[in-house]
């Protein structure tokens, strides 16, 4: 009997260490020292019982997506993926977990499919979130459903739904590839220049400038000349090159412009959805 009771005290006892071990790892997370967090984990799961190894595996899983360490989370993923059925109770949050890792090496299609397997309630308003974050990642987002789809999103505060609406509803291509090319081609550079790449329209205006200079001077002198060899032949597909090379300049910077809005959107989109997987995965703890 005495024994029994000795066994049940240490018991309490661990549970209760092992409770003030996981605030204060939680605390750790919140300051975002996850290195730490992820030691005192780890000796949490050396010492912890089987009943409690696979809670440990989840929570190193979480820290390590949030310290954006993808092989760590990737081992500790494989580990309950092998451990855990999909009738146990870690099973959702294994699923958010591998969500979250398969959105952030940008396997949306994979992520996609699991989020369909989440079946929790208390998972419901992270899906649709994660479900908006894939569709805005693909471009799969209908302006004309843009406002019921980020009404649709529960956990989300107001004023940064009314943030997302509005970064949705931006046009993505600010610089038309069209104008400047065709500015280009009347006057070398004007296309850089009409996408605010002054630096680069003026170096183009420049060297075409000089080039074309030079093929004028040659041809007169090769007309004066009659030379055998003109030094024309040399300069002027140098000078055409240099031409069709100012218009292809034009389209690429005019991509970049769009390109860079494009991901400037999405990083802060993405910026207001990471701030509450976070808040979930802490809240986990």
């Amino acid at each position: 009997m005495k024994k029994l009771r000795l066994i049940l005290i240490l018991y309490l006892f661990s549970g209760l260490i092992f409770a003030i071990n996981d605030s204060y790892v939680k605390s750790l997370i919140e300051e975002e020292d996850y290195y730490r967090a992820i030691s005192e984990l780890k000796e949490n799961l050396f010492y912890a019982d089987e009943n409690y190894k696979n809670n440990y595996l989840i929570k190193l899983s979480a820290v390590s997506l949030l310290s954006k360490k993808p092989e760590i989370t990737d081992y500790y993923l494989k580990q309950l993926e092998i451990k855990l059925s999909n009738t146990d109770s870690l099973y959702s949050r294994y699923l958010f977990h591998s969500v979250l890792f398969d959105i952030e090496n940008r396997h949306f299609i994979f992520a996609s499919e699991k989020i369909q397997s989440i079946k929790t309630q208390e998972f419901i308003g992270l899906k649709k979130l994660l479900n908006f974050k894939i569709s805005v990642e693909l471009e799969e987002t209908n302006p004309s459903d843009i406002n019921a789809l980020v009404d649709s999103l529960p956990i989300i505060a107001e004023n940064e739904k009314i943030e997302i609406t509005s970064l949705l509803k931006q046009p993505v291509q600010v610089k038309s590839r069209t104008k400047s090319m065709l500015f280009s081609a009347l006057i070398p550079g004007s296309g850089q220049i009409y996408c605010k790449h002054y630096y680069d329209g003026l170096q183009s205006f420049f060297y075409i400038g000089t080039l074309t200079l030079c093929s004028v001077i040659s041809l007169k002198y090769d007309s004066d000349h009659k030379d055998q060899f003109p030094l024309s032949s040399i300069i002027i597909p140098v000078n055409s090159l240099f031409y069709l090379a100012n218009i292809y300049g034009a389209r690429q910077t005019a991509d970049f412009i769009n390109k860079s809005k494009m991901i400037h959107r999405q990083k802060r989109i993405n910026s207001i959805i990471d701030k509450y997987t976070k808040k979930a995965i802490i809240d986990f703890f």
